[in-house]
């Protein structure tokens, strides 16, 4: 955020997507071993997706900031999704 902020770059925030709207919905009616089976899905497509953006977003930008920051994000963003998967019993 600090580095939009600095480049004045507008950073507009998003609403949960229709798809994001419905995986909580589902949430809200379980409980339990069906509660956890469906948000660790949940947050492993999550983690997944935003992978898979940072880095595309890190081979496109020319910037070297910007791409220094994506840097530092993706070895975290990866030990996410594996730990997404392996809270999943090792699924990916």
């Amino acid at each position: 955020m600090r580095l939009a902020l600095r480049r004045r770059m507008r950073v507009q925030e998003r609403g949960a997507e229709p798809a994001q709207r419905a995986a909580i919905e589902r949430l809200t009616a379980l409980k339990g071993a069906d509660f956890d089976r469906l948000l660790l899905a949940a947050l492993q497509d999550e983690q997944r997706e935003t992978l898979r953006l940072v880095t595309a977003a890190r081979s496109l930008t020319s910037d070297r900031e910007t791409r220094r920051v994506l840097g530092v994000l993706l070895p975290i963003y990866t030990e996410h999704s594996e730990l997404a998967a392996y809270l999943q019993g090792g699924r990916t």
